[in-house]
């Protein structure tokens, strides 16, 4: 990771590559999900392992990039007729709660990045 953040000259003081992602979110977590709208739409099956990946994703951003100047995020996919929008909203809200500014970068499954020397 470092040596691509090096060819594309993006200056970094750190990375770490997160092994707990994982791992479950905490309980306060999930109930603060849970209070969201799209969170009220989680109870009539549970909720799903989609939905605790992004809760868990949005802990380990607060532990990690709390004193970031900006954090970059790929996109959560949206999916018509899968997810309702209350519900793919209420991930956007969980995966960026109290950051620094959160940069949603959204692509179309296709590597963009164009290296020229």
């Amino acid at each position: 990771m470092t040596s691509l953040l090096r060819k594309f000259r993006i200056s970094f003081s750190n990375v770490i590559m997160l092994p707990e992602m994982r791992s479950p979110p905490s309980a306060e977590s999930v109930d603060k999900f849970m209070e969201l709208p799209g969170g009220q739409e989680s109870t009539q099956d549970g909720v799903s392992e989609k939905t605790l990946r992004h809760i868990r994703l949005g802990e380990l951003l607060r532990q990690y990039s709390s004193n970031a100047n900006l954090i970059v995020v790929t996109m959560p996919v949206p999916r018509k007729n899968t997810y309702s929008s209350l519900l793919y909203m209420s991930w956007l809200e969980t995966i960026s709660t109290n950051l620094p500014p959160t940069l949603f970068v959204r692509g179309n499954q296709e590597s963009v990045l164009t290296f020229q020397s």
